[in-house]
């Protein structure tokens, strides 16, 4: 064979294998997979309860007038085991479908399971090839996961997709959240610099009139899932709750402010308020140690912008510009030292990173403490010092509504 001939052979054989080997091993039909958006984790005496939220394709993605049948766009199955993976098994066995879990969106935990422990059922989402790393953690407080997954919303009818898109809008502003993936979850647990905090869910309205679809459409909804503040553990056990102004707190703390406002009244009207938007915020964690103990500075520095304001006001006097910041830090400081103090003294756990700061800025020191430091942290002085700069005060001077006699 002539060189010309060996080289057309080699180049059939290349082409022909590229087109046979060339295709899916693994691949599924969308009719043949039950998509899971949520799972819920709850405990009942010895028993692990696994709820998994499957997505129906045709009601979630229909247009309104394609959605004649008025079916739920979601349904839960669940199972219970004396293991997270016996549950597990016990719920998909339920299911017609293979589930798809590289959709999955949130993972709510009741809270009595979160009391417990959640380190099971870490230990086996953490071993499972098929999950992503993108989806948020929450814990619903006062019920079941169970429960909480019956609801529908409205505007957003998946409720997976509701919470995961709420936990984001709300960290953004007023930063009354926090988003919390499975890389930050283990790293909490398995740390004592900074332990684990997750978004909360409540539960308003009632239950069984909210699985209904009729909560779908109704403009007054009978049951409602919002975001209430964070859930505070220690380890892996929840120990208590922080509201939503002490969650704002919080994220000031931590550095994790993108955007908030601030409410303060009038001085010539104690019933009418001013608000101010939080542009940006920084802050600084300074460490220091005195007698072989940790000492800490918070130093947080925000720009702000007036926003409302229902004063009669002269907001081009440097003045008045200057009362309104002080007013600003005084009401930041006292807030953020509020939270400290029901930290440090009630819940007993670093949810700070107090100790990652020490780790960093003293490593000498934390090799010393280390073993003790949630016993050390809650008796650690943490000063706090806030700045404020209001940087604009909008297009107008002062309010163009005059007050009526």
């Amino acid at each position: 064979m002539s060189v010309m001939g060996k080289n057309t052979a080699v180049l059939l054989f290349v082409v022909v294998s590229s087109v046979l080997l060339t295709s899916c091993w693994d691949r599924h039909e969308l009719n043949d997979l039950a998509i899971v958006d949520m799972i819920g984790l709850d405990k009942q005496g010895d028993d692990f309860i696994i709820s998994l939220q499957i997505i129906d394709p045709a009601e979630a993605t229909a247009g309104e007038g394609a959605r004649s049948r008025g079916d739920a766009p979601v349904t839960n199955f669940t199972g219970h085991g004396r293991t997270v993976s016996e549950a597990m098994a016990a719920t998909t066995s339920r299911i017609p479908r293979r589930i798809y879990l590289s959709h999955l969106r949130m993972v709510i935990i009741g809270e009595a399971l979160a009391r417990e422990g959640i380190a099971d059922f870490v230990d086996f989402i953490s071993r499972e090839r098929e999950f992503r790393a993108d989806y948020y953690f929450a814990v619903v407080k006062g019920k079941e996961a169970r429960e909480m997954m019956s609801i529908l919303t409205p505007i957003e009818s998946i409720p997976a997709r509701k919470l995961y898109k709420t936990i984001i809008t709300s960290h953004l502003l007023p930063g009354a959240n926090v988003k919390v993936e499975i890389d930050d979850l283990i790293a909490s647990i398995a740390k004592e610099e900074k332990q684990l905090v997750l978004p909360t869910i409540k539960i308003e309205g009632d239950i069984e009139q909210g699985s209904k679809t009729s909560n779908l459409k109704s403009t007054q909804p009978m049951a409602r899932i919002p975001l209430d503040g964070i859930a505070v553990f220690k380890k892996d056990k929840l120990v208590g709750w922080l509201t939503k102004a002490e969650t704002i707190s919080y994220n000031y703390i931590v550095n994790n402010i993108v955007h908030s406002l601030q409410t303060l009244p009038c001085e010539d009207n104690k019933q009418k308020q001013m608000s101010i938007f939080i542009i940006r915020s920084k802050t600084k964690t300074k460490v220091s140690q005195a007698n072989g103990k940790p000492q800490i500075k918070l130093t947080i520095f925000s720009e702000a912008m007036i926003e409302d304001v229902q004063c009669q006001e002269d907001l081009l006097n440097n003045e008045v510009i200057k009362r309104i910041e002080e007013k600003l830090e005084t009401a930041g400081k006292a807030q953020i030292q509020h939270t400290l103090k029901k930290v440090q003294k009630q819940l007993k756990t670093d949810i700070f990173g107090m100790g990652k700061a020490i780790h960093r800025g003293e490593p000498k020191l934390w090799g010393q403490i280390k073993e003790e430091w949630q016993q050390i942290f809650v008796n650690t002085p943490i000063e706090v010092n806030v700045d404020v700069k209001i940087r604009r005060t909008g297009t107008i001077s002062q309010t163009p509504i005059e007050p009526l006699d």
